[in-house]
């Protein structure tokens, strides 16, 4: 969602997609509708602006498969979505026990 900010800028306020555990396509597409979609009808906005959270899967799919794309595509003009970040890290499970013992592997050097 887009708001003036009082010094004339615009900024985003965005929903998260990686408070919800989702690792694959379809399960992102899921939360979209689940969540995202009723946020967005809550605050009444047209469009919501979109904070993604792509585990390394997702991003194997989304690279390999055009149909994923496409059904990613079509859940975030569903849900009134609109992608201002995409965020890949950590690289395995977010919603894990104890992420930040794994935030740094694999080893990106």
């Amino acid at each position: 969602m887009r708001l003036r900010h009082p010094g004339g800028r615009t900024i985003h306020l965005g929903y998260c997609t990686n408070v919800h555990a989702a690792h694959e396509v379809d399960g992102i597409v899921a939360q979209l509708e689940t969540y995202a979609r009723p946020v967005r009808e809550a605050v009444g906005t047209p469009s919501l602006s979109i904070g993604t959270w792509l585990s390394a899967d997702a991003v194997h799919t989304l690279r390999r498969d055009p149909g994923a794309l496409t059904r990613l595509r079509e859940g975030l003009a569903r849900a009134g979505g609109e992608v201002v970040t995409v965020n890949a890290f950590p690289y395995g499970a977010f919603q894990a026990p104890v992420v930040k013992h794994a935030v740094y592997h694999p080893d990106w050097t």
